[in-house]
């Protein structure tokens, strides 16, 4: 019984990462513009940086 349970639990937890691998986008076409609720967004162009720089959110208050 429990060697049946484990291998129940393993088919499950790979089949949710088949699910989470296949729902990421791997696309780096930037000519269709991305949706992020009513908003979109192209990039436009990508610069290098300090990665030990970091900013902690972004915010959207009254559309703005």
């Amino acid at each position: 019984m429990c060697r049946l349970l484990r291998i129940f639990f393993l088919g499950l937890l790979a089949s949710l990462g088949a699910v989470f691998v296949c729902s990421c986008s791997t696309s780096l076409d930037s000519s269709t513009p991305d949706v992020v609720g009513n908003c979109t967004y192209n990039v436009v162009n990508t610069y290098p940086h300090d990665q030990e720089a970091w900013t902690q959110g972004l915010v959207f208050e009254d559309g703005v």
